[in-house]
């Protein structure tokens, strides 16, 4: 509730504020090896995707397609979307 009244009310400044003093965005897992099913791979890689982190997102995915083969295919459609996102951002 807070801060969607300080958005409200600063706009753009509290937004600032906001990106500034937000806890930093750990990665779940250090070494990709440590993951032990796809399921928590994508998982992971989708939180990549959804805090920006398209890079990351994108290395993961590829990982996850070569480490599990019946997961390619929705590993490469996400890749596409990310691809898709970083043009709209250009």
């Amino acid at each position: 509730m807070f801060a969607g009244l300080a958005f409200g009310w600063l706009g753009p400044v509290a937004l600032l504020g906001w990106l500034a003093l937000r806890p930093p965005i750990a990665h779940v897992i250090e070494t990709a090896d440590d993951y032990l099913d796809a399921a928590h791979a994508l998982e992971t890689a989708s939180r990549l995707d959804s805090q920006g982190d398209w890079a990351d997102a994108i290395e993961l995915y590829h990982y996850i397609a070569d480490r599990w083969p019946d997961q390619m295919p929705y590993a490469f459609a996400c890749i596409r979307e990310i691809h898709g996102k970083q043009d709209l951002a250009r």
